[in-house]
């Protein structure tokens, strides 16, 4: 118990804490079935049900089928062990007589008195049937799950208000030059598209999408006058501008749950061939996650209007992945992109737009040596 509750305390994610139910009822309580149902918003969610419906098409007829919600509520505030034999579960499963489990046990998911879902385990052989002592056992992982759970909800609700406030900063930073408004929410959808392409895990693709969010937030460290005018920047002006990089990882570094997005936002200027910034990090020693959003990051600008050029088209931002291929980009994720996006004609086909505007300022300059912005 004392193992499953710390697996349990370190769970990240609802299908994580769904995992370590099933794998300790399989050791546990090994049922032939079993179901994991969640209550959101007075609805009945199917977290998981196993095994199978191709495993075992009888078991995914029996929990599937619809259950007495209001019977079960009853039971569950009245504190009435459903440890039920086969005459009974009728009373709580739509299920015919003869091909109802042998043996259930359903137990309530409880913390601070509520009821946030259940849980049920299911044998078949009767000479297997459930007892008192197993019933005890599942009714303490799920309450130690329901309180998991909840711990997510609370956790996701105060990293959503954090990151509305950061990223209302970011917005502040983004909206002193028309150019650049909207650049990160765009660069994050972009990131989202690479990210799902190339088969991040969901954790990775959160972790991902904060990271894309937050990547220019170092920028409120050091003087962008210099980004906002045509023209080279000095070589001191580059190496200045390096720094929103370091400076956006001391940034997110107190904050806990965005140490998974603090790589990306450390390294998304490095380039595969070791010639980028903060560490001349190449190829696989740059993290994936930095590798993707460097990538979403640089498209995002080609096909933007900035203050020294207009957007490039989609085949011209396409050919400059290309040749950035093996040199800034990783081959690999370029080519999977530059598949997806050879299905579309032209920016306007595109799925996120580049910022673009109707006319570009009367001002000439020299185009940076490279756009490190």
């Amino acid at each position: 118990f004392y193992q499953v509750s710390d697996r349990l305390n370190s769970s990240r994610s609802i299908d994580e804490i769904v995992e370590i139910l099933l794998d300790s009822a399989s050791r546990e309580l090994a049922p032939d079935m079993f179901g994991v149902w969640l209550l959101r918003e007075g609805n009945w969610n199917q977290a998981t049900l196993w095994p199978p419906d191709d495993q075992m098409p009888a078991a995914g007829e029996f929990l599937n089928r619809s259950f007495d919600s209001l019977a079960l509520l009853k039971a569950f505030h009245e504190g009435e062990p459903l440890l039920l034999e086969q005459s009974r579960i009728g009373e709580y499963f739509s299920v015919d007589g003869d091909a109802a489990p042998q043996s259930s046990l359903i137990v309530p998911m409880r913390v601070h008195g509520r009821i946030s879902g259940m849980i049920g385990a299911f044998k078949l052989n009767e000479a297997r049937a459930y007892t008192e002592g197993t019933r005890r056992t599942l009714q303490l992982y799920a309450d130690r799950a329901a309180l998991a759970v909840q711990n997510i909800h609370l956790d996701d609700n105060l990293q959503t208000t954090f990151l509305q406030t950061i990223q209302s900063l970011v917005g502040a930073l983004e909206a002193k030059d028309e150019y650049t408004k909207g650049h990160s929410e765009r660069v994050m959808q972009w990131a989202m598209i690479i990210g799902e392409l190339v088969g991040l895990s969901e954790l990775a693709l959160s972790d991902l999408q904060r990271a894309a969010l937050l990547h220019d937030i170092g920028k409120i460290g050091i003087n962008l006058d210099a980004l906002n005018r045509p023209g080279k920047l000095s070589d001191t002006e580059v190496e200045e501008f390096k720094l929103h990089t370091v400076i956006g990882k001391r940034i997110l570094e107190p904050v806990d749950f965005l140490r998974g997005s603090i790589p990306a936002v450390t390294h998304h200027h490095e380039r595969w061939d070791g010639s980028g910034y903060p560490l001349g990090l190449e190829s696989e020693d740059i993290p994936l996650g930095a590798r993707i959003l460097g990538i979403a990051d640089s498209f995002e600008v080609m096909i933007t209007d900035r203050v020294y050029r207009k957007a490039l088209t989609l085949d011209e931002a396409r050919s400059e992945l290309q040749s950035s291929a093996g040199s800034h980009f990783d081959p690999r994720i370029v080519e999977r992109f530059l598949e997806w996006l050879s299905t579309f004609d032209t920016l306007d086909d595109l799925p996120v737009k580049g910022g673009r505007r109707d006319y570009l300022d009367e001002q000439t300059g020299d185009e940076p040596e490279e756009n490190v912005a």
